[in-house]
């Protein structure tokens, strides 16, 4: 569903009273508000956790754990108890996990996680023309830290994109995957806190991808659609991506940022930046 004329007219118009009248941001206000409603009519949260200075929260079942990568359990898999459910690299000091086996644990650090790392630091300097990262790698560890705490039940809709992020080969398919951009949300002022949140859509018969991911940490929101899901087989090379910085509803993420969205297909595309 798309806002009216109407609808995004009026959302602008708030967009500037919170601004204090101040005047020369037309353009940006009625495009973020169209993006806002976009999310606002199309999406609902269901997922959503702070991930620093507060005490540890845990996922899982610490007296039956179950890996969601693998669906191994003891005797057959190996739990370290527990570990952290996202990389620290992404801001996360406090959620932990029993679901990931520690041989998952340890092919994913592998094949993905020094990417992803390598991808996020470069992002927080601002250093767009970094080399250092695979950035099929860097977007399959983004799509495995949302996975980590999408919800059990919407799991059973990602099953080629667990086996696609586990898989090391990185030139394996990811040309034919559609939706392989980070958007990267700069905000004027870093957050209090680090967070993840998932949100879900809520008509099949959308052209929107069914779930997206958020990484806030620092000055930065990583915002990227999951790939390979059932739910998404006639969308994936045609979806739009509602652009939001904040997944807690229309009016309530900061008034203004800078959008720069960045391809991870391929090495090949990764200077194709767009910046809004």
């Amino acid at each position: 569903m798309h806002p009216n004329h109407d609808q995004i007219a009026l959302a602008a118009y708030h967009r500037w009273q919170r601004r204090g009248h101040a005047h020369g941001w037309h353009s940006y206000d009625w495009l973020a508000a169209e993006q806002e409603l976009i999310f606002a009519l199309n999406y609902e949260l269901i997922a959503n956790y702070r991930l620093d200075g507060i005490a540890p929260r845990d996922l899982g079942d610490e007296d039956d754990p179950r890996c969601r990568f693998c669906e191994a359990t003891p005797p057959r898999a190996s739990f370290e108890s527990p570990r952290l459910a996202l990389p620290a690299s992404l801001g996360n000091e406090s959620l932990r996990s029993f679901e990931v086996c520690d041989d998952c644990h340890a092919a994913h650090a592998e094949s993905i996680g020094t990417d992803l790392d390598r991808f996020v630091a470069a992002m927080k300097r601002g250093d767009l023309r970094d080399r250092s990262y695979d950035p099929v790698a860097a977007f399959k560890g983004l799509a495995r830290a949302a996975l980590a705490v999408v919800p059990e039940e919407e799991m059973q809709f990602f099953e080629d994109a667990i086996e696609w992020v586990s898989n090391p080969d990185h030139d394996l398919d990811s040309r034919s995957i559609g939706g392989m951009d980070c958007y990267l949300h700069a905000l004027p002022d870093a957050w209090s806190f680090s967070w993840v949140a998932i949100a879900r859509r809520l008509d099949d018969a959308e052209p929107f991808p069914y779930l997206l991911a958020f990484f806030g940490t620092g000055n930065l929101v990583f915002q990227v659609p999951l790939p390979l899901c059932v739910r998404d087989e006639d969308l994936e090379t045609t979806w739009t991506v509602p652009r939001v910085p904040s997944s807690f509803g229309v009016g309530r993420g900061p008034i203004e940022s800078r959008l720069v969205v960045v391809p991870l297909a391929s090495a090949g595309t990764r200077m194709a930046l767009v910046g809004r």
